[in-house]
């Protein structure tokens, strides 16, 4: 693409950016591929920009940004206007000005699927189920493949993160009560699934776990 872009004259007037959806597990955490997948495998994705224009050599920031800040970052740095009350992520432009070093303490990212969360900071990641209701916590530090289980040790840690995510929950629109009280229903998703695909277009989207 970059060869393309060069090739067109177009390189130096583009925005370039590298990212993805999810990652994929092979095994790590006994899930394959991204359906149901919660951990790192999964949900660290590499995020690359490159500015129109740009020479200075490429460089690396350290720091915890989530794919809803890639909206209010092109607008931001494309002068469009948005409505930023409704929208969730973080301009990521005084990050990579550097104005900061930091865009969020904290992440909270969801599994498709059974349902799962992981509420991240830089050196702790708790991990909630709800069908078998265990918790994990990871020291992302000493521990970055997440194979240790620490929540029995550092309880006050798997309380704070509780904490955040707490409050993540009861802001959104349909609040998952059930992660944050197992006795509760879960409310319903009031966009009803489509009836009307196609046989095979069904058959993939239930595969990647987009539909049931």
């Amino acid at each position: 693409m970059v060869d393309k872009l060069a090739a067109a004259g177009l390189l130096d007037t583009t925005l370039l950016i590298v990212t993805s959806d999810h990652g994929e597990a092979f095994g790590e955490h006994g899930y394959v591929w991204h359906v149901g997948a919660i951990h790192d495998e999964a949900t660290h994705i590499p995020l690359l920009m490159k500015f129109p224009g740009e020479a200075t050599p490429g460089r690396r920031i350290d720091a915890l940004t989530q794919t809803i800040d890639l909206l209010p970052t092109i607008c931001d740095l494309l002068r469009i206007p948005y409505p930023r009350d409704a929208v969730q992520g973080r301009s990521l432009l005084p990050l990579l000005a550097g104005i900061t070093d930091t865009a969020a303490p904290d992440t909270i990212t969801k599994s498709i699927g059974p349902a799962k969360y992981m509420i991240r900071d830089r050196d702790h990641a708790l991990l909630l189920f709800r069908e078998e209701k265990p918790r994990a916590l990871y020291d992302l530090r000493a521990d970055p493949a997440q194979r240790t289980d620490l929540i029995a040790q550092r309880p006050k840690e798997a309380q704070r993160l509780l904490h955040t995510f707490r409050r993540h929950a009861q802001s959104q629109r349909i609040p998952p009560v059930d992660f944050l009280d197992p006795n509760a229903q879960p409310i319903p998703d009031p966009v009803p699934h489509p009836t009307d695909l196609p046989p095979t277009l069904r058959h993939e989207l239930q595969t990647l776990g987009y539909i049931h």
